[in-house]
C-alpha cells in the first residue's frame, strides 16, 4: 500500500520547528522519512520560508534553509492547474494544489472543486 499523501500546513512546519514533542513534529519526521508522500508547490515553499523568518519565532536562517532543503529533498513538487485569486489566504493555497494530489490523500478531506 502507498504512503498517505499529505500537504504540511504552515502551522505544522512551524509547531515542528518549535518543540520535538508534539504531533506537529511527528507528522513532519514522517513526511521527511518519506512514510508519508509530501507535495509542495513552490508558493507553499515561499510561505513557509517567509512565516519561518519571522523575528518573533528567532529562527536562526541557517536552520530555516536546511528545513527547506529537507522539505524539498523529500517532497513532491506540483504546480497549481490553476491560481484562484481570491485571497492570498493559506487555506486558497491549499485548494490550488488539492486537485493535484490524487483523491485519496487530498488533505482537505473532501475534493475541491473551483472554476
Amino acid at each position: 500500500m502507498p504512503a498517505p499523501s499529505i500537504l504540511l500546513d504552515t502551522n505544522i512546519v512551524v509547531s515542528a520547528q518549535l518543540s520535538p514533542l508534539g504531533l506537529p513534529y511527528r507528522v513532519y519526521v514522517l513526511a521527511l522519512e518519506r512514510r508519508l508522500r509530501l507535495y509542495v508547490s513552490a508558493p507553499i515553499l515561499a510561505e513557509y520560508e517567509s512565516v519561518l523568518l519571522r523575528p518573533k519565532f528567532n529562527f536562526p536562517s541557517v536552520k530555516v534553509a536546511e528545513s527547506l532543503a529537507l522539505i524539498r529533498q523529500n517532497s513532491t513538487l506540483i504546480a497549481p492547474a490553476m491560481t484562484l485569486a481570491v485571497s492570498p489566504a493559506p487555506i486558497f493555497l491549499l485548494q490550488e494544489i488539492a486537485g493535484i494530489i490524487p483523491a485519496r490523500g487530498n488533505p482537505l478531506g473532501s475534493s475541491v472543486h473551483a472554476n
